[in-house]
């Protein structure tokens, strides 16, 4: 394991998901998460204070576990990379998302 447990982080996942609109971002989902979470968050960062980018190194651990639990929440992966800001309003990418709601017939 790591320098921090992610587990707190990791179980708000499917309310902040439930809390996105039908298509989003990691970065979006990311942002909820920190703001629903911010206690851990902080806690999160300051394991990693002596990283050179900490920041990088929190958002890379909640990104793959977004991909863990894809299926699992309904998600699906919207295919290749979107323009997004980061954290910092630097001009990146990552990946959409979009809600998938299955009909009962």
């Amino acid at each position: 394991m790591g320098k921090f447990d992610f587990s707190d982080i990791y179980s708000s996942f499917p309310e902040a998901i439930a809390a996105m609109p039908s298509k989003f971002n990691s970065h979006e989902l990311i942002l909820e998460i920190a703001r629903k979470n911010q206690k851990e968050y902080i806690d999160a960062l300051f394991a990693y204070k002596d990283n050179p980018n900490p920041f990088m190194h929190v958002h890379r651990q909640l990104s793959s576990h977004i991909k863990k639990i894809a299926n699992d929440n309904k998600l699906k992966n919207c295919g290749d990379d979107t323009s997004s800001k980061d954290i910092f309003g630097k001009k990146n990418v990552c990946r959409a998302w979009k809600k998938i709601h299955h009909s009962v017939v």
